[in-house]
């Protein structure tokens, strides 16, 4: 299960390099950083480490779906040691499907990603007078 995060450096004198141990993507890349401070990256990055200075953003996905159930992974501080270098600990209580109900789809129609790669949401964001086009999961609905 993929899981989106914002992750904020509130510190005021204190840098962050995260990290995941172990890494739950199994690729040495365990973040998927999407935007940092107040916009969106123009692609997502697979990242190692996130590096956050003072104030700083970034949102992030992480992908918990090849990590076992009893199984936790722990977020450290490369830049801190001890027990300030340990952030937080995730524990793998059960199995999770994912529940989004539509991908938004690109204005000509057309999604910039495979099925595989695309993320389901459950909100889409748009300006005034904005529209977007969505193609729609109807698991277990039969229709009229």
């Amino acid at each position: 299960m993929r899981y989106r995060s914002r992750l904020l450096n509130a510190s005021n004198a204190r840098r962050y390099a995260l990290s995941l141990d172990p890494d739950p993507s199994g690729t040495g890349l365990p973040f998927l950083q999407i935007g940092a401070d107040a916009s969106l990256m123009p692609a997502p990055v697979p990242v190692a480490e996130v590096v956050l200075s003072q104030s700083e953003r970034a949102d992030v996905i992480v992908d918990f779906a090849r990590v076992s159930v009893g199984q936790t992974v722990t977020m450290h501080n490369g830049l801190s040691s001890g027990g300030r270098g340990l952030v937080m600990q995730f524990r793998v209580v059960g199995t999770a499907s994912d529940t989004a109900p539509f991908v938004v789809m690109s204005p000509e129609g057309e999604r910039g990603a495979s099925l595989a790669e695309a993320p389901w949401k459950d909100t889409v964001d748009l300006d005034n007078g904005g529209t977007a086009r969505l193609l729609i999961r109807f698991d277990g609905y039969r229709g009229r």
